[in-house]
C-alpha cells in the first residue's frame, strides 16, 4: 500500500510553486496525494517567514497538525531561516528540511517512515534546478505559476528575502520556454511568471536583464493564453520591457509595482533606489505607454520614523494615482535587517492604525476605477458556475487569489474558457458583467509582438 502524505502549502505563490515540485517528486517516488491529514502517514507544511504574521501563521499551523501525531515535516522559508529553533522547541517536528535541502525530500520522507528518528537538513543555498519543473498541479487546471527565477540581490533594508533565499539565480531561457511549451499542451490558459524580482530575470546568466526577450519567446507559443507577471521592482522596469508588455496582445495588461511607499526620506531608508518623483514618473509612463493598464502595489506602513505627515503624504499619493489594486503591510522588524537597528520604531498600535486608514482609503479609490471600467468589453476567464447561468471569473486586471473578481452571467461555460463579456455593473472591490456571445469563445492567437 502506498504511504500517504498531506502538504499544506503557505505564503506566497512562489512558495506554491515549490510545494507542487516537492509534491510531484514523492508521487513519483510512491508516494500518494491526501487531502486528509488525518488520513496521511506524513504531514508537510511549507511555511512563510517573511513577515511576523507569517511566521505565527506558520508556528501556529505546525502546532495544529503536530497534534495528530504523524511525521511531520517543516519545510520552506521559515525552516530556512529558524530551522534549529524549530527542531529544539517543538519535538513533535519530525523533520526539518531548508530550502537548500529541498531537492532531498524524497529520501527524507522515506527514511522518517522507515526509522524512529529526527531529521534537520538546512543546507546551504546552491544553484540546483535539477527536477524543478516536475510539477503536481495544485492550482486549477486552467492556471499555473511558473517560477523563472529565485532570489533577489536588491537588498531592501527591511528585506528578509536574500538571507532566505540568497542571490538572484535565474533558470535558464530555454528551460523556461520549454515549460511553458509543456503548460500549455496541459491545457494550462493562464501562465503566471512568478520571482522575488521578475525584471531582473537573467542578469546573473546572461549578464542584462532578459525578462522582455524571454516574453517575446513565450508569445511565440502556438495555443498559450495569458501570460501574467508577478511582481515588477519599480526601479529595474526599462523602455524595452515596458514596449513588450504593451505590443503583446497574451501579455496582461496589468502591473504589480510593489512601491513601499513615496516620502523620498524613507525610500532611502528603505534602500528602494527611487525617489518619489521618479515613481510619479514611472507610473505615468506606465499609464501613457499602456491603454488600460490595471496597477497594483503595496506599501509598508509605520516604518521606523515614519511621521504623520510622511504618512499623509502617502494618503495624499494613494489618492490621486488611483491605483486598481492595492496591498498594504505594517511593518515588521526582522532580525538582522539593517532596518530592524533603525532609531524610531513605531508603535504596533500606530501602524495598524496607519494599516486601517490607508485601507478605507483604498476603498474609496477602488470603487471609483471600478465603476470607470463599467460599459467596457473585456476577455474574462471563467473559474467556477456559482448559480445556474451565474459564473465567477478574472480578467486581465484581475490575478488570482490576491484581488476581486467579476460575477459574469451567461449560458452553457466551464472552468477555463476564456469568453468576451461587457462589465455592466461594479461594487468596492468586484464587477458584475454580461457575456456578449455565450457561444463564441476567446482564443488569443500568437503574438510575435515586440
Amino acid at each position: 500500500m502506498k504511504s500517504k502524505f498531506y502538504l499544506l502549502n503557505l505564503g506566497c505563490p512562489k512558495n506554491l510553486v515549490d510545494s507542487e515540485t516537492m509534491a510531484a517528486k514523492l508521487i513519483k517516488a510512491g508516494f500518494s496525494l491526501t487531502t486528509s491529514p488525518a488520513q496521511a502517514d506524513l504531514i508537510l507544511v511549507n511555511t512563510c517567514g517573511f513577515i511576523d504574521d507569517a511566521k505565527a501563521e506558520s508556528i501556529e499551523a505546525i502546532l495544529q497538525l503536530s497534534e495528530l501525531k504523524k511525521k511531520l515535516v517543516v519545510t520552506g522559508c521559515l525552516a530556512q531561516i529558524e530551522g534549529r529553533e524549530i527542531y529544539r522547541d517543538i519535538p513533535e517536528v519530525s523533520a526539518v528540511v531548508g530550502i537548500g535541502a529541498e531537492r532531498e525530500i524524497v529520501r527524507i520522507c522515506q527514511d522518517l517512515l522507515q526509522e524512529d528518528r529526527r531529521i534537520l537538513r538546512v543546507s546551504p543555498l546552491r544553484s540546483d534546478y535539477r527536477g524543478r519543473f516536475l510539477r503536481k498541479p495544485l492550482t486549477p487546471f486552467y492556471t499555473s505559476y511558473l517560477k523563472i527565477a529565485d532570489g533577489c540581490d536588491n537588498r531592501c533594508s527591511y528585506c528578509l528575502i536574500p538571507q532566505i533565499r540568497g542571490g538572484l539565480r535565474s533558470i535558464p531561457m530555454g528551460e523556461v520556454v520549454e515549460r511553458a511549451k509543456s503548460l500549455v499542451q496541459e491545457g494550462v490558459k493562464e501562465i503566471i511568471l512568478v520571482a522575488q524580482d521578475l525584471s531582473s530575470y537573467g542578469l546573473d546568466l546572461y549578464g542584462r536583464p532578459m525578462l522582455a526577450e524571454l516574453l517575446r519567446e513565450l508569445g511565440r507559443l502556438e495555443g498559450a493564453g495569458w501570460l501574467r507577471l508577478l511582481y515588477l521592482h519599480p526601479a529595474h522596469l526599462n523602455s524595452e520591457l515596458i514596449e513588450v508588455i504593451a505590443s503583446m496582445e497574451r501579455i496582461c495588461k496589468y502591473i504589480d509595482l510593489p512601491l513601499q511607499h513615496i516620502s523620498d526620506r524613507i525610500l532611502k531608508e528603505m534602500n528602494r533606489k527611487m525617489g518619489g518623483r521618479e515613481i510619479e514618473d514611472l507610473l505615468a509612463l506606465l499609464r501613457a505607454s499602456i491603454p488600460g493598464v490595471v496597477l497594483r502595489t503595496t506599501f509598508i506602513v509605520g516604518f521606523p520614523g515614519e511621521t504623520e505627515r510622511e504618512f499623509e503624504e502617502l494618503l495624499e499619493f494613494v489618492w490621486r494615482s488611483k491605483f486598481g489594486r492595492l496591498g498594504c503591510f505594517p511593518y515588521s522588524p526582522q532580525k538582522g535587517t539593517p532596518a530592524a537597528r533603525l532609531p524610531g520604531q513605531i508603535p504596533a498600535e500606530v501602524k495598524r492604525e496607519r494599516e486601517e486608514r490607508l485601507l478605507a482609503l483604498q476603498v474609496e479609490v477602488s470603487r471609483t476605477v471600478n465603476q470607470k471600467r463599467v460599459g467596457r468589453e473585456e476577455i474574462a476567464l471563467i473559474e467556477e458556475e456559482i448559480s445556474p447561468n451565474t459564473y465567477s471569473g478574472r480578467t486581465q486586471g484581475e490575478a488570482p487569489e490576491i484581488d476581486g473578481g467579476v460575477i459574469i452571467k451567461g449560458e452553457g461555460l466551464k472552468p477555463g474558457d476564456m469568453v468576451r463579456i461587457k462589465i455592466t455593473g461594479s461594487s468596492d472591490f468586484d464587477l458584475i458583467a454580461q457575456v456578449i456571445n455565450d457561444r463564441s469563445l476567446i482564443g488569443l492567437e500568437p503574438s510575435m509582438g515586440g
